[in-house]
């Protein structure tokens, strides 16, 4: 009997031993599966971290006090930021883009001009009547400088002796290249009702002369000496009015305008990691403002160009 009663509790200590093990093993592969989930949970949320981009952030619109400007990507010819792109305003002397644009088509780069008694008359100038120069010398010193004789000589040369029917060529030009809230009355951004343009015209028609490699090359002289030909040997020594490229990194080139209608007006261009930004600025306050708000602009085409 106490063989049989030893036997009993033999055999209910080893059931107990076995379900404690069963329950052993069980809890282990629970805690086991677990720590394998939770592994994971970690181990993609880390991926998760390394392979999320931070997002990037648009800059502010700028705040200008110019009427009018336009920033474009200059490779595509899209507009990133425009203020009244499309009011019309005098143009001042950027309208001499669209008279460099005829002026390279006319493709005459060593016919040597003359000025005309009539092209001598205009104000603002160094060309003089009577003065001979290289047509591709007039034109190279006419964007430096804003020369308005030299525009208007220009003008009347390609014109065929006839400026009226350059300025036709002009408003013809700017019709093919959409730039449709456009009229041209001369060819030296002199101030006339009839004569206006708008910054998103302008852009337009600068984007379209950028593609001209003799265009860029010209605006992107910072000073240049030129040579007459008739007086023979007569020189003029030009700095280039355009303060931002020698002043804002990666400017290759641009163009000034002033009067008193039209204030402070700027076309500037500049390169940065690849990327290529044009300006336009209309009716800025002054001539030292279109510079330091031109540069603001610069700098917004790159900041958003650089945050998509």
């Amino acid at each position: 009997m106490i063989f049989k009663k030893n036997t009993k509790t033999t055999v209910l200590a080893v059931t107990l031993l076995l379900a404690m093990s069963v329950i052993s093993v069980v809890a282990s592969m629970a805690v086991a599966k677990t720590v394998v989930h939770s592994d994971y949970a970690r181990a993609i949320q880390g991926k998760d971290k390394k392979t999320e981009q931070p997002q990037k952030v648009m800059p502010p619109a700028p705040q200008v006090s110019a009427d009018a400007v336009v920033v474009m990507d200059n490779k595509t010819g899209e507009i990133l930021y425009e203020k009244n792109g499309e009011k019309s305003e005098h143009p001042a002397s950027l309208t001499k883009i669209m008279t460099a644009i005829l002026v390279l088509e006319d493709d005459r780069d060593d016919r040597v001009i003359t000025v005309s008694p009539w092209a001598g008359q205009k104000p603002y100038s160094y060309c003089y009547t009577g003065q001979s120069m290289r047509q591709y010398d007039m034109l190279t010193q006419m964007m430096m400088i804003s020369d308005n004789v030299a525009a208007s000589a220009l003008a009347e040369a390609v014109g065929n002796g006839s400026a009226w029917q350059f300025w036709q060529r002009m408003n013809a030009k700017a019709k093919e290249l959409g730039a449709n809230r456009t009229h041209f009355e001369n060819a030296n951004g002199l101030t006339s009702n009839l004569h206006y343009s708008t910054a998103k015209d302008l852009a337009i028609i600068s984007h379209y002369a950028m593609e001209n490699p003799k265009f860029r090359k010209i605006i992107a002289i910072p000073e240049k000496t030129f040579f007459s030909i008739t007086p023979q040997g007569e020189t003029l020594h030009c700095e280039n009015t355009n303060e931002l490229l020698t002043e804002y990194q990666g400017c290759i080139g641009g163009k000034t305008g002033y009067t008193d209608a039209a204030g402070g007006c700027l076309m500037a261009v500049a390169q940065r990691d690849g990327e290529e930004v044009l300006v336009v600025v209309l009716h800025s306050k002054d001539t030292d403002t279109r510079f330091s708000e031109g540069a603001m602009l610069l700098d917004y085409g790159f900041k958003t160009l650089s945050s998509r």
